[in-house]
């Protein structure tokens, strides 16, 4: 679910979208770029040093088994993020 560039998947939710009929389940997670990895080295090149802001991801899915490539659903530059709670809006898509 979560991509490999995440450092975690913390407080994974899904809420039934019934515009695309799918779950959406989202999460948090630190990213890094790719090719890095968690290693208490701190003078290794591809260590997840320093430590980022979190973001919130997304995916899709119809049964839990498969699912669509994670995007951000929220995420600003030097801000984190952590436990986002989606709301409906009534009469909006």
């Amino acid at each position: 679910m979560a991509p490999d560039e995440a450092g975690m998947a913390f407080g994974p939710e899904a809420i039934w979208d019934q515009s695309i009929g799918a779950y959406v389940v989202y999460w948090t997670s630190s990213m890094y770029p790719p090719g890095t990895y968690y290693t208490s080295d701190r003078d290794d090149p591809n260590g997840r040093h320093p430590l980022t802001r979190n973001q919130t991801l997304y995916t899709t899915t119809r049964d839990f088994v498969t699912f669509t490539p994670a995007k951000v659903m929220s995420g600003r530059p030097g801000h984190g993020t952590l436990d986002a709670r989606p709301a409906a809006h009534p009469g909006r898509p």
